[in-house]
């Protein structure tokens, strides 16, 4: 099913969704598109194009003949403006209510389920099993991890994610992640996910002995900053995490899971005469 939410480029969502029309209907086409809102087709493709701007008065055709919900329709009006807006601010401001409104359709991990982070390989387990569809054959799984674990553990811990419900089976039998995206949120008072986070991160000093550098990048930066540049620069990562979250939603041809690890952290006191 095509998420709109996925999508920052109505453009693109709009191509993409002929496209997911033309699957289920071979002589669906950018013409009975056109005829359904009631434009030309030359119109339509100008508009696919770039070289047209969808208008005001256009819009809720759209929105009408895309049959979307009334927040979903919102979402495709503001990229809509998103494409067509003059001025730095302007962009900026639509560019992050976008992302917050994709942010706030991730799902927040329930507090029960905070034991998906007392192993370092339960997420990556779920990722595995959401790209093959494989929750069966244990010994293939323990070996796609790395480092791997073994198949009397994977089998367990299959188990675990099953009763959490946070992968399941389809009716083919294929299994599924339950929910496209997960997040803790940007709070959390938890032992347990920190220990998990310390884990990454001698996990990341790991890879940087044993990975080559075309399988990581690996990073860093010691600079000087306000108070109020930490605020922006913990901005900045923010909208960084819900970029790459955008990037893995869209994410089609899906072949490794990876681990990304964000950190910032003071190296001194404050340097300012009279402050702690």
């Amino acid at each position: 099913m095509l998420s709109i939410y996925a999508y920052i480029d109505y453009k693109k969502y709009l191509v993409d969704y002929i496209a997911a029309k033309k699957l289920q209907n071979a002589k669906y086409s950018c013409r009975m598109f056109s005829v359904h809102l009631g434009i030309s087709a030359a119109t339509l493709v100008r508009i696919l194009n770039g070289k047209r701007n969808l208008s005001r008065t256009l819009l809720p055709v759209f929105i009408k003949n895309l049959k979307l919900s009334d927040e979903a329709a919102e979402y495709f009006s503001l990229m809509v403006e998103f494409a067509h807006v003059k001025g730095i601010q302007s962009k900026n401001r639509l560019y992050q209510e976008l992302l917050d409104r994709r942010s706030s359709r991730i799902k927040k991990i329930n507090p029960k389920h905070y034991s998906l982070f007392e192993k370092w390989h339960l997420l990556a387990l779920r990722e595995i099993i959401d790209i093959t569809g494989d929750a069966n054959n244990y010994k293939f799984i323990a070996r796609r991890l790395r480092p791997s674990v073994r198949a009397t553990e994977i089998k367990k811990d299959i188990n675990v994610l099953k009763n959490l419900g946070i992968i399941a089976d389809d009716e083919d039998g294929l299994g599924y992640s339950t929910d496209k995206m997960l997040s803790t949120g940007e709070t959390w008072e938890n032992v347990v996910i920190q220990k998990y986070q310390s884990d990454m991160i001698r996990m990341a000093d790991s890879a940087l002995l044993n990975y080559p550098k075309s399988e990581r990048d690996i990073s860093t930066m010691t600079v000087g900053l306000s108070s109020d540049d930490v605020i922006k620069a913990r901005e900045i990562l923010k909208r960084a995490r819900q970029e790459i979250m955008t990037l893995a939603e869209e994410a089609k041809d899906r072949e490794y899971v990876y681990q990304i690890n964000f950190q910032l952290f003071p190296l001194s006191n404050s340097l300012l005469k009279g402050q702690n």
